[in-house]
């Protein structure tokens, strides 16, 4: 197959949609992984639900819907710039490169966390520990990068 047959093989729609759902698939292995952190760091499931919040008061199943809708628009944005990326240069991306790039992408959104989003704030989010959430952020764009790389090449 040539990168120009590659690069027209999925639509931006196709990506929006194959993004959206990803996003949500890695968002529920982020939560995961924040669950079981939490339960070894001494935790109650209700706690490490609950910190997923970026308000005091929110209840742990909003905090989750929350977090799962927020992990499905990352996740259409990651499936647009991918698919932007790979037409834009007629690359044909290897299933490591997608995973690199899906990390990438996690470090850039745990910046944005921990730089734009919970400075200045009180919440939950902000008693998980740096490297916890570093980790989070990391397993999320690794689930993303495979994830896509399937919706793409699939």
């Amino acid at each position: 197959m040539t990168k120009s047959t590659i690069a027209q093989k999925t639509s931006n729609g196709e990506m929006a949609v194959g993004g959206l759902f990803s996003g949500l698939w890695a968002g529920l292995v982020m939560s995961a992984y924040l669950l079981v952190a939490g339960l070894l760091g001494g935790s109650t499931f209700v706690e490490s639900f609950t910190r997923l919040s970026l308000t005091e008061s929110a209840e742990p199943w909003m905090a989750t819907l929350t977090h799962l809708a927020v992990s499905a628009v990352y996740g259409l944005v990651y499936g647009l710039v991918y698919a932007f990326i790979t037409r834009r240069w007629r690359w044909e991306i290897s299933w490591w490169l997608a995973l690199a790039l899906g990390a990438l992408y996690g470090l850039i959104l745990w910046l944005l966390a921990v730089n734009i989003l919970a400075p200045g704030t009180v919440n939950p989010l902000r008693e998980i520990t740096p490297a916890v959430l570093v980790g989070a952020h990391l397993v999320y764009g690794l689930a993303l990068g495979g994830l896509i790389y399937r919706v793409r090449n699939d």
